[in-house]
Order: structure tokens, then C-alpha cells, then sequence
């Protein structure tokens, strides 16, 4: 008993700034490089992340942002780290020298080799080919059927077409897009029409569905992959057929403008909650790019703490590595 008081006392006294520094965040600073700074050791890095309480993620820290540097003897350092803090190199900003090198983390519930089947993604324009009939007799045609399309494209016997169904403007973003079939030219009429037979629908099919030359979509992502520390921010846009909260399996569309983002890297997801007028962020899960649109990211999520929402903070965590490409 009288050991657990002494151990509360002293982890009191570490709080105050009497025994600390304090410091400024630079940019380009990471809690790694910062425990070298102070204590010529990058692995005591966590004693750093448990002095400062307003750090929630240790990945995440920001220039002009104050922390305290904890002055320390054997026992207090002792003290700090009995939490079961495993002292091991923290993410942190990526460079290109070390994009390649031997750090890689291998994941096992990446996505491998798949096929994009009904996937929804945002674009900025709309499709111009339009169903304008479906086979006689029927109100929605599938797999098998043949369906009327109109274009001023120019159509060719044996070309694969993707046929889209449109969900108008979501927003202010653009277009909401789900892929909901596959088919092939089969007659090209004068009047720029087309017959088109359903190789693969997803759902029915109905008139003014939307399409456009293409074949199937596919993903091809690594399991290997680069931990980094990303300074910019997208955020969650768009979730599953518009369903409120999302968890692992469902899809997400993040926004980023300008993202260097591809396909199979991992963005994680981050909420921002207020307990006691005291606004932390801490993470959701995570969600793997699956299909790219310019600024516009279809992702599933392959990990939640959390229900996912709308407005939550998404920000490159994980960098998708083709090994392939080192040998």
C-alpha cells in the first residue's frame, strides 16, 4: 500500500512543470526525433507521449503546438514508462529516401486481388451514353438482356461498355456514380443507338441508366506497405448507399484536394468528440482506397473502432509498396 501511495505521489509530481521543459513544436518534428533531441535516445520517445496528456495520438503532433520535456531520473523514467508502452519507432513523416528501404509493415487483412463490381465514387462530369429501352416486355433488364443506348460516341461492334446508375448531384462535389453492370456492343444503328447484351448486371436495370465505354473494373493492392505521417487532411464525404454511420466492410469516399493518394493505400480515420468541453481526436479505423477519382477516394473499411461518419478526418497513414518494384 505504502508503494502504490509513493508511486501516485511521484507520478503527481512529474505533472508539474517544475520538473519539465517546455518546448515548441517545429515543423517537420516528430516525438522520435524530439527524445533525441532531449535525451540523445529516440526510444524514450514514450515518456515524451505520457508526460503530455493533450497528445491523443503520438503520430499526430503539430508545429507551434507546446508540449513539456520531463527532466528525469532512473526511477521516475521507470515510473512514466509502467504502462505497458512498448518503446518502438513511432510513424513518422515519410521521405524519398526512405520510401524503399527495409521498414515495410505487411498487413494481412489488405484486399487483394478484386474485382470492383457495385461500387459507388463521385465524379465531376456525368456520363453523355443514356439507356433509352430495355427488352421488350420487360421494365428492368439483367444479366443476359438486351438494352437500347444512346450516344454520340463513337460505338463499334464488340465494344465493352459500363453501365452506371446516377444518383444526380451529391452536393457540391459532383456527380454520385454506382456501377451497376457490364455489357457488349452487339449492333450499331445509324441513328447513334446501339444494342448492348447485360454481360454482368449487379442490380436491375432500368431506363436512363447511364454508360460509358469501359471494361470491368479491377484492384490490384499489395500487402506490403510504408507507415508515414501525412500533414494534409481529407475528410469522409460519402458513405455506403448513404447510410448514416459505417463500420468495417461498408465503403467511404473521402475528399482530398490534390491527394498523391493510389490505390491500395490506407487512410486512417479520425473523429473529433467533446467530453467535459475538452475536444479530443481519436481514431476511428481505417479504410483502403479501392478506386481513385482525381480528388474524389472510394475506399472500404477494413478496420473500425468506431462508427464512421460523415465529416470525420481522414489522413494517409498507410503507403501501398508493389515489391515487385524494389527488386
Amino acid at each position: 500500500m505504502i508503494k502504490k501511495l509513493l508511486t501516485t505521489f511521484l507520478i503527481l509530481i512529474l505533472s508539474l512543470p517544475l520538473f519539465a521543459k517546455e518546448y515548441m513544436i517545429q515543423k517537420g518534428d516528430t516525438l522520435w526525433d524530439i527524445s533525441k533531441k532531449f535525451y540523445n535516445d529516440n526510444f524514450k520517445w514514450p515518456l515524451i507521449w505520457k508526460y503530455n496528456v493533450t497528445i491523443n495520438n503520438p503520430d499526430l503532433i503539430y508545429p507551434k503546438q507546446k508540449i513539456y520535456i520531463p527532466i528525469l531520473s532512473g526511477k521516475f523514467e521507470k515510473i512514466l514508462l509502467n504502462n505497458n508502452i512498448k518503446l518502438t519507432k513511432p510513424k513518422h513523416k515519410i521521405s524519398d529516401k526512405n520510401l524503399y528501404d527495409k521498414s515495410f509493415t505487411k498487413i494481412f487483412y489488405s484486399l487483394k486481388n478484386i474485382k470492383l463490381n457495385d461500387f459507388e465514387f463521385i465524379s465531376k462530369k456525368i456520363p453523355d451514353c443514356q439507356i433509352i429501352a430495355v427488352e421488350e416486355g420487360k421494365y428492368y433488364a439483367s444479366t443476359g438482356n438486351i438494352i437500347r443506348v444512346k450516344s454520340d460516341l463513337d460505338f463499334k461492334l464488340n465494344d465493352n461498355i459500363i453501365i452506371y446508375r446516377s444518383s444526380g448531384k451529391y452536393e457540391n462535389y459532383g456527380y454520385l456514380l454506382k456501377v451497376v453492370g457490364y455489357g457488349t456492343i452487339k449492333t450499331k444503328e445509324f441513328d447513334g443507338t446501339a444494342l448492348v447484351v447485360i454481360n454482368k448486371s449487379f442490380e436491375p436495370i432500368s431506363k436512363n441508366f447511364l454508360c460509358e465505354h469501359g471494361t470491368e473494373f479491377k484492384a490490384t493492392i499489395p500487402n506490403t506497405f510504408k507507415i508515414i505521417q501525412s500533414n494534409s487532411n481529407g475528410k469522409v464525404i460519402y458513405l455506403t448507399d448513404n447510410i448514416q454511420f459505417a463500420g468495417q466492410g461498408n465503403s467511404a469516399i473521402i475528399y482530398e484536394k490534390n491527394n498523391t493518394a493510389k490505390v491500395g493505400d490506407i487512410y486512417n480515420i479520425f473523429k473529433q468528440v467533446t467530453e467535459d468541453n475538452y475536444k479530443r481526436i481519436i481514431k476511428a479505423g481505417e479504410a483502403q482506397i479501392i478506386f481513385k477519382n482525381g480528388d474524389f477516394l472510394t475506399t472500404k473499411i477494413i478496420k473500425s473502432n468506431l462508427e464512421i461518419a460523415v465529416g470525420d478526418i481522414a489522413s494517409l497513414g498507410k503507403l501501398a509498396i508493389n515489391t515487385n518494384a524494389l527488386e
